[in-house]
């Protein structure tokens, strides 16, 4: 099971979370933020985590009981959309029918406008209005409605990069961003690659009778060998795979789809160049995710293909200790 929220901002974030610095440097921002009503705009590439980081802002906020609304800004027709975020008024013979937005289904809460970008630019204006005045009208309406919501939104790449940003009004940009933040590819994070595969196992814990339980370090590093050009996504569709084609307790680099076994050597080679990840980095991050993965001491030297005596000596190396937690790792020896 995923492990339990708390009630603070810090206990809600950090655990269960990704590991990389880079993240830890942007659930720090988050953190901080989370507690004001400051708009946010979250920037990155496709499938890199905005509208998880959203929610997330949303579920350490003060707002965290009220609802949680995704206005997808690219799917929504142009003449449903100012109707689908203000609502309207029409005029019936029986009277006024009102249509309540998604401004006000999200009172009391957040709301997410996903590629922002890809609003026109009046309804962008009008958005814009209403963080700055606080007060919006429904489609055919005369009434001013005080929203109570915090705005986040979220744009593909960078800000200043992207293509749409040419259609993203500066003076939205300034009413609803105080804060900034850019989520970066998995390919410059791949510390994070071993806390989405533990994720997606859970998710997918396979079609067979055997139960995948967790990945060996050989097939973990044929996934931090690979750049992922489709981000969680594409990992996610890959381990998915993974579970379906292994038949035993732990993914083998042969259960992964072929496409990453061909590219592992180059990868692997352009990886080493980079020096993202490699040598003892790498060798600590995999001994780390065997120790979280695993239930007793044959299990984590099984997944990493090394003696008893060689793991040993490894924890003292990097100064890892077992999860305390679990009793069957007790007897294993860390850090003295």
């Amino acid at each position: 099971m995923m492990p339990r929220y708390e009630q603070s901002a810090s206990q809600k974030i950090l655990p269960g979370t990704p590991r990389s610095v880079m993240m830890q440097h942007i659930l720090q921002t988050v953190e901080r933020i989370a507690v004001s009503d400051l708009g946010v705009l979250i920037s990155g590439e496709p499938s890199t985590g905005k509208e998880w980081l959203a929610r997330m802002i949303h579920r350490c906020s003060g707002r965290s009981a009220g609802p949680f609304v995704r206005v997808d800004c690219a799917s929504l027709p142009r003449r449903d959309l100012e109707t689908k975020i203000f609502g309207s008024e029409v005029l019936t013979l029986s009277g006024i029918k009102v249509r309540t937005g998604a401004l006000e289904e999200a009172k009391g809460g957040t709301i997410f406008f996903d590629q922002i970008a890809k609003l026109p630019a009046g309804t962008v204006a009008k958005i814009a209005r209403m963080l700055e005045y606080q007060d919006f009208r429904r489609v055919g309406g005369y009434d001013e409605n005080t929203p109570n919501v915090r705005v986040i939104a979220s744009l593909h790449k960078n800000y200043g990069e992207s293509s749409n940003a040419r259609n993203f009004r500066t003076d939205l940009y300034y009413r609803i961003t105080p804060v900034l933040l850019n989520l970066p590819p998995l390919r410059e994070r791949p510390g994070d690659i071993p806390f989405f595969i533990e994720k997606f196992i859970l998710e997918f814990p396979g079609s067979s009778q055997q139960w995948v339980k967790a990945i060996t370090s050989a097939a973990l590093y044929t996934c931090l060998a690979y750049d992922w050009p489709g981000n969680i996504r594409e990992l996610k569709d890959a381990i998915r795979y993974a579970t379906i084609m292994c038949a035993e307790r732990y993914i083998q680099p042969g259960h992964l789809p072929a496409y990453l076994l061909r590219r592992d050597r180059k990868r692997g080679e352009a990886l080493n160049t980079r020096g993202v990840l490699h040598g003892e980095r790498l060798e600590k991050l995999m001994i780390e995710h065997a120790l979280k993965t695993s239930t007793t001491t044959s299990e984590v030297a099984s997944l990493l293909g090394m003696s008893l005596e060689t793991l040993s000596s490894k924890l003292l190396e990097y100064e890892l200790s077992p999860d305390p937690g679990n009793p069957l790792l007790g007897n294993m020896r860390g850090p003295q």
